[in-house]
């Protein structure tokens, strides 16, 4: 297992290869987190969400992912995560869930 910040375990399988970008502790109830692990998918930058839950020892781990998304750019992506705590439900689900391009 790798500590990452003081309070988060990940095992090394999930955070191989994979920079966190940042940490969002529920307003409701601190014991739910979201973390956000970032990594380069050929010429993509790939962010994956993991729901934490912390422990009785006070550590955070994770118990899945989430959601993935993929960005063109970094400055993309950092937005993304910028604009995420604020995003209602139906946004996130239809990022999560995109609607085909239509073609004539």
């Amino acid at each position: 297992m790798v500590s990452i910040f003081e309070n988060i375990v990940f095992p090394n399988e999930v955070i191989k290869g994979k920079q966190i970008e940042n940490l969002i502790v529920s307003p409701l109830d601190n014991r739910i987190a979201v973390a956000a692990l970032s990594s380069n998918l050929k010429n993509k930058h790939l962010l994956r969400l993991y729901q934490l839950i912390r422990e009785d020892d006070q550590q955070y781990y994770p118990t899945h992912e989430i959601g993935a998304f993929t960005f063109h750019s970094k400055k993309e992506l950092k937005d993304f995560l910028n604009r995420l705590p604020e995003m209602s439900a139906i946004e996130i689900l239809m990022l999560m869930n995109p609607q085909p391009s239509l073609s004539r």
